[in-house]
């Protein structure tokens, strides 16, 4: 591990998810209760796609700016890993 972010919010989509988003006021957004992101790959110069799971029953792909990935990530100063500085960014 190289790098973390803090909390984010994938809103609410999941097939099991349905129901609060019948009572969620007009306008009004949540977030799925458990999220797990899985993968992240490249999709394009622009673009990467990021695998993640919700409320450990279901999947999703969410495609993303890679601008705004690597500005919400984070380094990580460890011993046991390579630092961010070793790494060619993209």
């Amino acid at each position: 591990v190289v790098a973390v972010s803090t909390e984010w919010c994938v809103t609410i989509n999941g097939h099991f998810s349905k129901h609060w988003m019948e009572v969620l006021a007009e306008g009004e957004e949540a977030c799925e209760s458990i999220q797990f992101v899985a993968g992240l790959a490249l999709r394009n110069e622009d673009q990467v796609v990021v695998s993640y799971g919700i409320n450990d029953c279901e999947s999703d792909l969410l495609p993303l700016p890679i601008k705004k990935v690597l500005g919400m990530l984070r380094p990580v100063n460890s011993n046991l890993n390579v630092s961010l500085d070793d790494l060619e960014m993209i």
